[in-house]
């Protein structure tokens, strides 16, 4: 994972579903690994999410969410928070809503 990067991420695995559609049903998590090399600057990472309903055809048929990351030097990151922009069209599954994501 890239330092500074944000990754959505789904364990197949531990589901055992066969198709994304299935996967749909189930939150996501999201990895960060934020870029604090620079110690006279704040920490911070991004990343983007695309969601679909995992069976469309329509290359226009998505949820998009930008996340930005952002955390002062030396700071306990249980105080910390994620700032998401949201552009969505519809909601397409339970993936869409605040709680899951």
């Amino acid at each position: 994972m890239e330092q500074g990067g944000i990754i959505p991420i789904q364990d197949n695995k531990s589901f055992k579903f066969a198709t994304t559609k299935e996967l749909q049903s189930e939150s996501v998590e999201l990895h960060i690994h934020a870029d604090c090399s620079d110690s006279s600057k704040d920490c911070t990472a991004q990343g983007v999410y695309y969601n679909d309903d995992g069976e469309t055809l329509d290359a226009t048929d998505f949820n998009m969410y930008h996340f930005k990351y952002n955390q002062a030097q030396g700071v306990n990151p249980s105080t910390l928070t994620l700032k998401n922009t949201k552009q969505v069209s519809r909601d397409i599954n339970k993936n869409d809503y605040l709680d899951g994501i």
